[in-house]
């Protein structure tokens, strides 16, 4: 039983220091020997400027927010993509936006009445999910589940040594 618990602490420790590995091994790639890239035609800003996210409401599933492009506040899909044909490809209302029900937010966002306006509907992250770059992020839920196992691993180990 010692030997299991031995094998499955070195294989998540093994794990781990592979996924740090490989994270830091990204950042050394170099462009040494390449020819300079060719800079793309800049890009014509779209989307009907506004200055709040009510100015946005003739155009589904858009909110005001900085155009990257020229820094000016337009109407834009979520991902700050212009809507095409007055429609967004990705239907899908972003953290924080109005909303009737859960299908319309992000991945991990829910449809969950606004505490401070009554009778209004926001995409809020769902319990367990954390809000990170304007997504429901899931990694505190993984992290957990594998200081967990760690944990119990380790504990098993302890219990058997005795």
């Amino acid at each position: 039983m010692a030997g299991v618990c031995c094998l499955v602490l070195v294989f998540s420790g093994c794990f781990l220091i592979h996924a740090l590995a490989d994270q830091s091994r990204t950042k050394r790639l170099t462009t040494f020997g390449k020819s300079p890239p060719t800079n793309p035609p800049d890009k014509i800003p779209k989307g009907k400027e506004c200055r709040t996210d009510e100015e946005c409401a003739t155009i589904d599933f858009t909110a005001c927010r900085v155009d990257k492009i020229d820094n000016k506040k337009r109407c834009l899909c979520f991902g700050n993509e212009p809507p095409i044909n007055g429609e967004c490809t990705n239907k899908r209302r972003e953290l924080h936006s109005k909303c009737n029900s859960d299908n319309e937010c992000i991945y991990g966002a829910e449809c969950t009445v606004n505490s401070t306006v009554s009778n209004e509907k926001l995409c809020y992250c769902r319990e367990g999910y954390v809000e990170e770059n304007k997504t429901c992020n899931e990694g505190f839920m993984r992290n957990a589940a594998i200081s967990l196992i760690a944990l119990s691993t380790l504990v098993l180990f302890i219990s058997s040594t005795n």
